[in-house]
This record gives C-alpha cells, structure tokens and sequence, in this order.
C-alpha cells in the first residue's frame, strides 16, 4: 500500500507541473490575443461611410439603448463635436464594431468600421 500511495504522489506531483505548464502558456496566449484585439480601429479606413438626418446624440443613444446592454461600449467626445463609439465583445474584450459620429449640416456623417459585427446594429439607429 504506501508503495502504491508515493506512485500516487509522484504522478499527482508530474500532472501539476504539466498543468502548470498547460495554464501559463494558456494565459500567455490569452495575453497576446488581447494585446492584438485592443488596437485602435479608428487608425484605419473606415468599412462604410453613410448619411443621416439625425443627430449624432441622438444615434449614439440609440447605439447605447439598442446594443450597449450586450456589449460595453467606449465613447469618446472630440473637440470637433464627433463622438467615436467602440463596442466590444464582453468575453473576449474583441471589436465588435465602431462608429465615428460626426456632425454636419445635413446631420450626421456616421463613420462605421467593421468587427465582428455587421452594419445592421448601425442601421436600426439612422
């Protein structure tokens, strides 16, 4: 018996290390998939540039009532009177979509760049 119970404890003490190894290196790829999915969407050009009549406060509450309850959202007020909207995914922390709202005298230019999410969440709210 006490032979049986040190094998026990000799492989136990081998899974750890194996595991161990198994979850820093789960955590590490975690780290980098991370660091990749936080970039800035707005460096690039956008995926579809529409018009609306509305104004862009008013489309950033209706992004923030219609999707913003599933999704984080962070806005961003500029001194030009644009706001940029960037929704991501709650377990992954990936880009889901983003908008650039920027105001005119036809009423709001809406800058949309394309994540994991399609046009259709913008479009329910022009």
């Amino acid at each position: 018996m006490p032979l049986a119970g040190h094998m026990g404890l000799r492989l136990q003490a081998e899974w750890g290390g194996c595991m161990k190894l198994k979850v820093m290196v789960l955590l590490l790829s975690a780290a980098l998939a991370g660091c990749v999915s936080t970039r800035d969407p707005f460096i690039e050009a956008p995926s579809k540039v529409v018009q609306s009549n509305r104004s862009a406060e008013d489309i950033d509450y209706c992004l923030a009532n219609h999707y913003a309850v599933v999704h984080p959202a962070v806005r961003q007020r500029r001194d030009d009177g644009s706001i940029r909207v960037a929704f991501r995914n709650v377990a992954t922390g990936w880009l889901r979509f983003a908008v650039n709202l920027v105001p005119d005298d036809e009423g709001t230019r809406v800058e949309f760049w394309k994540g994991q999410d399609g046009f259709e969440w913008v479009e329910g709210c022009l």
